[in-house]
């Protein structure tokens, strides 16, 4: 596993697992700073399966009495909980910052949920088994058999907005097994994770002002359940573009191209500096798919490297001048 320095150096070389990320070698950005030359770090697939550590994340213990991590690089660990409303500060060192926004205004919480479960009252067939239950995990009723992926039963999922003349409340549901989903957190501190069924914001923060982290360019974003809203891209320059998502019903995949949607208002090489997810009702995030660009300084090595040419040929220029004045003397 890869450390956070190496996550800031250029990628050169094959497919990466990094922090829980994929990191996939892409071509940079035509060099903007003559100093700081604007690089690619690659593409990153955030998956929201471990920290930056490669520590596990654990939807349910993250929910409950929380993860002894490290989030912001000094000594020692603290509690990352939904009660401490820290969870989306675990990707920070890395430049990503994630904050939530109830439904109707103020402050959210940010948490995770094990898709990888079974729904309460039907089945999963998944393979690793599913070891925890969607809806009712610790009896109190809470959860959300909507959010389940791989292959099962979803008894209970009803009628959706987008599908509502659906009277089947069963549904039989085949897709890539995804694991952790990113949510806003309805229940907090209750051990059982669950979705606002109301909807929503999450917030993407590219802290470009922090780290040497210059951009990020989204490639897609991909949802869980009958997920529907809005994307706004919040670009340095004052702007903002709206892209709409909508996935079609309950315990559906669906991946939204945002390269594309930006690129046809031509606003793909904008600085970006956050990205609001807006939920209209229940889903989650599986996988967020982006680009990093970052300011890389010259190697201390090859700095040495100058001054270490730069002396020598200052040696150089003094020992041949000082030859010649010898010369000229004893010519004299």
């Amino acid at each position: 596993m890869k450390n956070l320095q190496q996550l800031i150096a250029p990628i050169a070389s094959a497919t990466l697992v990094v922090f829980g990320f994929n990191v996939l070698p892409t071509q940079g950005l035509p060099k903007q700073d003559t100093l700081f030359p604007e690089e690619t770090d690659g593409t990153v697939i955030l998956d929201f399966e471990t920290d930056l550590s490669g520590n596990s994340l654990n939807a349910n213990t993250l929910d409950d009495s929380g993860q002894s991590l490290d989030i912001d690089g000094t000594i020692g660990n603290e509690t990352v909980s939904t009660t401490n409303n820290n969870v989306g500060l675990i990707y920070q060192q890395a430049g990503l910052t994630i904050t939530a926004t109830a439904p109707g205004g103020g402050l959210g919480t940010v948490g995770l949920f094990n898709s990888n479960c079974t729904p309460d009252g039907g089945s999963s067939n998944n393979t690793p088994a599913a070891t925890v239950s969607c809806e009712n995990e610790n009896g109190n009723g809470n959860g959300d058999n909507d959010l389940a992926t791989g292959t099962g039963f979803n008894p209970d999922a009803g009628s959706s907005p987008e599908d509502p003349n659906n009277s089947d409340p069963n549904i039989n549901y085949t897709t890539e097994l995804q694991g952790n989903l990113l949510i806003l957190e309805e229940n907090v501190g209750d051990g059982e994770p669950d979705d606002v069924g109301a909807g929503g914001t999450l917030t993407l923060d590219f802290q470009t002002t922090q780290t040497d982290f210059i951009r990020a360019r989204i490639g897609s974003i991909t949802f869980v359940d009958d997920a529907s809203g809005d994307f706004v891209f919040n670009f340095r320059d004052g702007t903002n573009q709206t892209v709409s998502f909508d996935a079609p019903d309950e315990n559906d995949l669906t991946t939204v191209d945002i390269t594309n949607a930006l690129t046809n208002q031509n606003n793909e090489d904008k600085l970006l500096d956050s990205v609001d997810i807006s939920f209209s009702s229940s889903g989650g995030i599986s996988t967020i798919v982006y680009s990093e660009y970052r300011r890389v300084p010259f190697e201390a090595e090859t700095s040495f490297g100058i001054v270490i040419a730069g002396a020598y040929g200052l040696y150089r220029y003094y020992k041949h001048k000082k030859a010649a004045k010898i010369k000229q003397e004893n010519e004299e």
